[in-house]
């Protein structure tokens, strides 16, 4: 497991928190991820390398399209240009980059994080080291999200994570800050999930289908209402193509 993964799941949880769409929560991380990609100083630089990059930094994975449409972000602030049907991009204006934002939220979410495991360890004396707890916790959240249950409704979920299970029922009563950190983290994890999830809708053939397209989705799709609409409509539309359904208006 990659040891800012539960960092960044809170550092996610955070953008989301102002505002911002779930595309648009994971930019600060691609922003850092050009950052670091052009410290090789290369005329140009491949999308796939990107995101491995991305993904051994911050153990978050993005799916193409979704990359894809935040590289054009960035392309339309002028930081980048992209070509070889976007696959490949090259630095216009390493400046723009807006790095710090991200760089300031991992140090206050790593504080939160190492601060919730230190309350851990001394409720429950577990003696471990960070990173295995980290694990624990990890397995915790993804436990609890792929068997779809609610704390304390499974039993075997119950046996096999008592110790951090005891201790959250402790800290909900007691105290509001640790409860914060571990909802952002599990919030943070399962916004992750939603983008993870675009690869195995991809590979879904709707050949069979007939999708009616209505007004306010083709305005969307010309950038004719509100720009928080535009980006997750162009993607969607990119999807469906892609599945093979049969697109009318």
């Amino acid at each position: 497991m990659n040891e800012h993964m539960l960092t960044n799941y809170g550092i996610i949880r955070s953008f989301h928190d102002q505002g911002k769409s779930v595309i648009d929560t994971l930019l600060p991380l691609v922003e850092y991820g050009v950052a670091e990609i052009i410290k090789d100083e290369k005329a140009h630089y491949d999308k796939s390398s990107l995101k491995n990059l991305i993904f051994t930094h911050t153990g978050v994975k993005i799916h193409d399209i979704t990359l894809t449409n935040l590289l054009k972000k960035l392309e339309k602030k002028g930081v980048l240009r992209l070509f070889s049907k976007n696959q490949y991009f090259q630095i216009l204006a390493e400046k723009k980059l807006d790095v710090q934002k991200y760089l300031s939220s991992i140090q206050s979410s790593e504080r939160k994080l190492n601060k919730f495991i230190g309350a851990y360890r001394q409720f429950s004396g577990d003696a471990q080291d960070v990173e295995t707890i980290k694990k624990f916790i990890y397995d915790f959240i993804r436990y609890n999200s792929i068997n779809n249950c609610t704390l304390g409704e499974d039993q075997l979920g119950l046996i096999k994570f008592e110790p951090l299970f005891e201790f959250i029922k402790y800290i909900y009563y007691q105290e509001d800050e640790l409860v914060k950190i571990f909802e952002d983290i599990n919030f943070g994890y399962r916004l992750c999930s939603l983008v993870e999830k675009e690869e195995q809708i991809e590979k879904i053939k709707l050949k069979d289908f007939v999708i009616f397209l209505d007004s306010n989705f083709i305005l969307r799709l010309l950038d004719l209402q509100e720009e928080c609409f535009s980006d997750e409509t162009k993607e969607l539309f990119e999807l469906l193509s892609k599945s093979g359904a049969k697109l009318k208006i």
